[in-house]
């Protein structure tokens, strides 16, 4: 009997999600159920890195419920470790992932099949910092940090994109495979980043989506920390571009 390859995996990075998890996954199920995505094998792929609550069980729960739903235990933490071992083991034509609290509005989903079934090579990643972008209800605080990052990343690497770090980012697992020569080497929230600007390097275009964002109020992204962390793998990076130069 032949195998029929999965058309696309979507991921959603888990860590401690009992309250949102169920929630979040039936409605990306729902957008799934809509016409554009008729006649697509995509499934969703709930990778858990190291959850102490009920995330697992919830998680083993749909994956035992919807058979386009699938978990995995990722035994490392962060999101760029759950992603990449998501990606690494997927079989499917494109991957992808969005964040588990869909902060980006799921029907964003919809654009991304159209970019990518036309043009395969693409990145296409969700902005918030575009003039056709609509963000709700997040801090003037939130925005000025966000846009400052922005604008480092920018300075630092000649880069023109202007959202590094909205969660919701789709290609192909070739592109995936292609970017991955260079070395995805972070673990945590500077993956987004590293990806974006590892695709430049390697030539691969960046389709930068402007999307409907919701802030969601308990998000667990520590500011001050992460701030810290990203500007440590900034330098790292930029010494990495040196060396390949």
């Amino acid at each position: 009997m032949e195998v029929v390859k999965p058309f696309m995996d979507i991921v959603l990075p888990v860590y401690n999600e009992e309250d949102c998890l169920k929630d979040s996954v039936l409605k990306v199920l729902k957008i799934l159920s809509e016409p554009f995505a008729q006649g697509l094998q995509i499934r969703i792929v709930i990778s858990d890195n190291r959850s102490t609550d009920r995330t697992a069980e919830i998680g083993q729960e749909l994956d035992q419920m919807f058979d386009n739903v699938s978990y995995l235990f990722v035994d490392k933490k962060g999101v760029g470790a759950a992603v990449k071992a998501a990606w690494k083991s997927s079989l499917a034509d494109y991957v992808g992932f969005m964040d588990v609290d869909l902060s980006t509005n799921v029907k964003h989903l919809k654009t991304t099949l159209e970019v990518l079934k036309s043009d395969p090579n693409k990145l296409v990643f969700g902005s918030r910092h575009l003039s056709e972008s609509k963000i709700i209800g997040r801090s003037w605080l939130r925005e000025v940090i966000s846009r400052t990052y922005n604008f480092v990343l920018r300075l630092s690497f000649n880069i023109e994109f202007k959202d590094a770090s909205c969660g919701f980012k789709f290609l192909s697992k070739e592109v995936f495979e292609k970017i991955s020569t260079v070395g995805l080497k972070d673990d945590g929230w500077f993956f987004e980043p590293e990806l974006l600007i590892k695709a430049g390097w390697v030539g691969i275009e960046l389709h930068e989506l402007p999307v409907e964002w919701t802030d969601d109020p308990n998000s667990k992204v520590n500011l001050i920390s992460t701030i810290w962390n990203d500007l440590k793998q900034i330098v790292r990076l930029r010494k990495e571009r040196r060396k390949l130069d």
